[in-house]
């Protein structure tokens, strides 16, 4: 029911779970909690949203960018980092800013 992420469990310093839910009733959230008790922290995807329900908290939605990639391999707008130009510690506050809503800080 609930598979074992050992990587994550390892990382974590606690056991983590996940548990991919095709079939949304009651009853199964049920026994999700059941045999979540042996867990820290299970991660819950499903096709849908669960609203209402004890003991579930949201914490990530999936969602889909796109953008049209043209035809063309010159993109002026891309530049490589120089540091003879470039401030590295802009750069460096960037890359940290970047990871403040990843999903290892946040969990």
């Amino acid at each position: 029911m609930i598979e074992k992420l050992p990587w994550d469990s390892d990382f974590f310093g606690y056991p983590v779970g996940r548990v991919i839910l095709k079939d949304f009733t009651d009853k199964r959230l049920s026994e999700i909690k059941c045999y979540a008790s042996d867990f820290r922290l299970v991660y819950l995807f499903a096709d849908h949203e669960i609203t209402d329900q004890p003991d579930f908290r949201l914490f990530d939605r999936k969602a889909f960018f796109e953008k049209p990639i043209s035809d063309s391999r010159l993109d002026e707008t891309i530049i490589e980092f120089d540091p003879g130009k470039h401030d590295y510690d802009k750069l460096l506050h960037l890359a940290l800013l970047s990871g403040s809503y990843s999903r290892f800080r946040i969990d």
